[in-house]
């Protein structure tokens, strides 16, 4: 990757999931402020699914850096751990992840939610496909491949694409295991 930080670095998934959890979670807790002043007992149900979309987005960027970019460079601990990674890649997801699953369990998410918060996935892999097709792979240090997905060949793109869209949509139904439905969806 030719460089990791400013603007450049809005290319990648990990910090664009970041950035849409920050938002997601000033949201929900303005959400919630607004609930408490107002004397209302629930957060809008649009404010919930976003909050679970970015979940998802982050968990994703968590599995694909346990699964892929660490084994794949065979330096798990940098991957991980060495400078912001051990916030975007590591400390951002598991709060998230826990968030989700232990503490935010009121409220249900329709079947259909969690094919909105596998959308940020699908999205990117779109934008990361077409700059591919518009620009060309590239080489090192200027590739527009920057998670090495190429390297295994054109033919294996879709299935790795398809893949990480699968991934994100079972973890989106995986979050909605652990939480109470409510009659009326009034939380």
């Amino acid at each position: 990757m030719r460089d990791r930080y400013g603007l450049s670095s809005l290319r990648t998934f990990t910090t664009l999931s970041n950035l849409f959890q920050g938002l997601a979670s000033a949201l929900y807790v303005f959400s919630i402020m607004r609930s408490v002043i107002l004397n209302r007992e629930s957060v809008p149900r649009a404010v919930r699914v976003i909050k679970y979309a970015a979940a998802v987005s982050v968990t994703v960027t968590f599995l694909t850096v346990v699964l892929y970019i660490g084994p794949s460079r065979h330096d798990m601990a940098d991957a991980l751990f060495c400078g912001n990674n051990r916030y975007f890649h590591f400390l951002i997801p598991l709060l998230a992840i826990t968030d989700q699953v232990v503490f935010d369990r009121e409220g249900s998410l329709k079947w259909t939610d969690s094919l909105m918060a596998a959308a940020p996935t699908v999205m990117y892999g779109i934008f990361y496909w077409v700059n591919i097709a518009v620009n060309g792979a590239g080489e090192e240090p200027y590739s527009n491949d920057w998670y090495g997905f190429l390297n295994f060949g054109y033919v294996f793109a879709p299935i790795i694409y398809g893949v990480f869209v699968l991934i994100a949509w079972g973890i989106a139904l995986l979050f909605r295991l652990p939480r109470r439905h409510c009659p009326a969806d009034l939380r």
